[in-house]
């Protein structure tokens, strides 16, 4: 029973990633935002492994989570707003 409510916190990083990725995505299909944008994307791909290694890490907790995430979110804003898209 324990392990079950330990899973659920964790994964948090993952579902961020994979809403970012949609939401790329969906302006794609609108028409918002080129396809070359998964090329300036790529460039990115070590992010994924640190915070994927960030998340196994310190995912185990709710804090983990918390301090993960927001890490993987201002790593994409610095990112954006640096102009490196």
């Amino acid at each position: 029973m324990e392990k079950e409510t330990e899973r659920k916190g964790n994964g948090v990083t993952w579902a961020v990633f994979l809403i970012f990725a949609g939401v790329i995505l969906l302006l794609n299909n609108l028409g918002l935002v080129s396809w070359s944008v998964w090329a300036s994307l790529w460039k990115f791909w070590p992010l994924i492994l640190v915070l994927g290694g960030l998340e196994i890490i310190f995912g185990g907790s709710l804090i983990g989570n918390f301090f993960v995430t927001i890490l993987g979110l201002a790593a994409a804003f610095l990112l954006i707003f640096l102009n490196f898209f």
